[in-house]
């Protein structure tokens, strides 16, 4: 398998190839939780009512007990990273085993909002605190630039109340050094611009919905091509100058 600075570059038919290398995972046991709440996880039994009192919806919803009380502050951010090399996009994306499907899943790098990423009063400035936090821990890269590409997204809203951001970033990924933790299994994949269809056809169910999205976003909004576009153009005028 093809790689660029230790971080797999993805090509027609290395899902195949990846499969034989990481291992698979099943469960051993499953049981409900004696303690109910947990750092990261509570149940909650809610009702909603109709304004007119005709209709009353009682709901258990998952939610987290840590969770930022901010308005328009979400619970996690993520971010789809691209760098361009010789003119050309490549974007960057974690492959990370995710244990409530027992499954590998394609996603962007992510991680939850903490109370501390917060202190100041300022609302984007915290959750790009966050995300740097995050996608230096899981993948070592170092944002260069950053633009939200999303507003605040629920994420699973018949089971949960957790909510999500996703940014577009330009990173770099010289020296990366990621600091996983004991329960985490991530690596970091390398994809082309110009392979994207391919990429999505191939491994197809194993992309999560919000990296397609964001992929959609990058490529098809005007904004966000102007974005990428202007890292095109400074990695062209940073290579001349090299010459």
């Amino acid at each position: 398998m093809k790689k660029y600075k230790g971080i797999y570059v993805y090509e027609p038919g290395i899902k195949t190839e990846l499969e034989k290398k990481y291992p698979k995972y099943k469960v051993t046991k499953r049981s409900d939780s004696e303690q109910g709440v947990t750092k990261f996880i509570k149940l909650e039994n809610v009702t909603y009512e109709s304004e007119d009192g005709s209709k009353v919806i009682p709901y258990t919803v998952a939610t987290r007990p840590t969770k930022v009380k901010k308005p328009n502050t979400p619970d996690a951010v993520s971010a789809l990273t691209y760098f361009v090399k010789d003119g050309q996009v490549y974007y960057l994306v974690g492959n990370q085993f995710r244990a409530p499907i027992g499954r590998r899943e394609i996603s962007l790098f992510a991680g939850l909002v903490d109370p501390k990423d917060m202190e100041d009063d300022v609302v984007e400035k915290g959750l790009i605190r966050a995300i740097t936090r995050e996608l230096g821990e899981e993948s070592g890269a170092k944002i260069i630039k950053i633009i939200p590409i999303s507003g605040v997204m629920a994420k699973s809203a018949g089971f949960s109340d957790e909510t999500e951001q996703s940014f577009l970033a330009e990173v770099d990924i010289e020296n990366m050094q990621p600091h996983l933790e004991a329960d985490e299994d991530i690596f970091s994949m390398i994809v082309p611009a110009s392979e994207m269809e391919n990429f999505l056809e191939e491994f197809g169910s194993d992309i999560s919905i919000v990296l397609q999205n964001a992929m959609a976003s990058s490529v098809g909004i005007s904004k966000y091509r102007t974005f990428i576009k202007d890292s095109i153009n400074k990695n062209k005028e940073s290579e001349d100058e090299d010459e």
